[in-house]
C-alpha cells in the first residue's frame, strides 16, 4: 500500500466527536449531593445555634423586662424577628426537591439554579443587612440596660459589640465567603449548560 492510499484510507476514517453529556451529569450529580449534603448540614447547625440564642432572649426578656422601659422589650423583639426571619431566608436557599440531574428537565434545573441564586444573595446581600439590623437593635438594647451607667461604659460597650460583629463580618468576608461563592458559581455554570443542552 502506496503513501496515497494509505493517506485516502486515512481520510475516510469517520470522525468520532464525543458530545455525550452523561459523564458530565454524572459528575455533576455526585457533587450535587456532596454539596447539598453539606449545605443541610450547615443549615441544621446554624439553626439549632439560633434557635438556642432564641431561648436565651427569651429568658433575658423574662427575667428582666420589668426592670426596663420599652426600649428594652423593642429591642428583644427586634432580635426574634430578625433571627427568625434570618433562618426562614437561609433554608429558603435550600433545594428540597431530590432528582437526579442525569433525567432531570429544564424546569427542575432552573429550580435548581433558583435555589442558588437565593444562596448567592444571602451570602452577598442578606447577611450583611441582618448584620446592620442586628446591630442597631443590640445598640438599642445596651442604651436601655446602661442607661444607669456613665457615658463612657455606654459608649464602650457598643464599641464591644461593634468590634465584635464587624470582626465575625470581616473574618466571615475574607476567610469563607470567596469559597463558598465559587462553589456556588461552579455549580451555577454547570447546571447552566445542562440546562441549554436539554432546551436545544
Amino acid at each position: 500500500m502506496n503513501f496515497e492510499d494509505l493517506q485516502k484510507s486515512w481520510q475516510g476514517q469517520p470522525v468520532n466527536v464525543i458530545t455525550d453529556t452523561s459523564k458530565l451529569k454524572s459528575s455533576l450529580q455526585t457533587r450535587w449531593e456532596k454539596y447539598q449534603s453539606k449545605l443541610f448540614k450547615q443549615k441544621v447547625y446554624g439553626s439549632i445555634l439560633l434557635l438556642v440564642t432564641l431561648v436565651g432572649i427569651g429568658w433575658v426578656y423574662l427575667a428582666f423586662h420589668e426592670l426596663f422601659r420599652w426600649p428594652f422589650t423593642v429591642s428583644i423583639a427586634a432580635m426574634y424577628a430578625l433571627i427568625l426571619v434570618y433562618i426562614f431566608v437561609s433554608w429558603k436557599s435550600y433545594a428540597f426537591k431530590k432528582e437526579n440531574l442525569e433525567s432531570s428537565s429544564a424546569g427542575y434545573i432552573s429550580y435548581q439554579l433558583d435555589k442558588l441564586k437565593w444562596q448567592r444573595k444571602t451570602v452577598t446581600l442578606y447577611t450583611w443587612i441582618y448584620l446592620v439590623l442586628l446591630w442597631l437593635s443590640l445598640v438599642m438594647y445596651i442604651s436601655e440596660v446602661a442607661a444607669k451607667g456613665t457615658v463612657f461604659f455606654q459608649c464602650m460597650a457598643v464599641l464591644v459589640v461593634t468590634t465584635y460583629i464587624l470582626g465575625v463580618h470581616l473574618w466571615y468576608r475574607y476567610k469563607k465567603q470567596k469559597k463558598v461563592l465559587s462553589e456556588i458559581d461552579e455549580m451555577t455554570a454547570d447546571l447552566q449548560q445542562i440546562r441549554q443542552e436539554l432546551t436545544d
